[in-house]
């Protein structure tokens, strides 16, 4: 049913399916995806990148659809752009965490220097 909400066209649907049925064992041991196993196939959990954060589930049908079709199941990926890949992820994922769950220390606090703040820069540039 969730794919549906991405498309329409039910061999796509039905292959997308298929697909995350077969690769079940797989999903779940690489990536804590589970699936059911009983008929209808219902998504049971998602993996936890971090405590708090939650992503926006209105991408999740798109995200399976593309889990099904975009991904070569038969050859495993070289990690030709693998350092593109950590750099987004500790700009848009560790940076949040950091900034939301980080309780420094006495000791370690006194390392820290505020430099501005976004409210103050855009004080700033409104002017110009």
């Amino acid at each position: 049913e969730l794919t549906r909400l991405e498309t329409d066209n039910e061999e796509i649907i039905e292959y997308a399916t298929d697909i995350l049925k077969e690769r079940r064992e797989m999903l779940e041991d690489y990536f804590s995806i589970r699936l059911s196993s009983t008929e209808p196939v219902r998504l049971e959990t998602l993996p936890i990148l971090l405590d708090t954060y939650l992503p926006n589930l209105d991408y999740l049908p798109q995200y399976l659809l593309r889990l099904s079709k975009g991904i070569n199941w038969t050859e495993e990926q070289e990690d030709g752009d693998t350092e593109e890949k950590q750099h987004w992820a500790i700009e848009h994922l560790f940076y949040h965490a950091f900034k939301t769950m980080l309780v420094p220390s006495k000791h370690l606090r006194q390392a820290f220097v505020k430099l501005t703040e976004v409210q103050q820069l855009y004080k700033v540039f409104e002017r110009c």
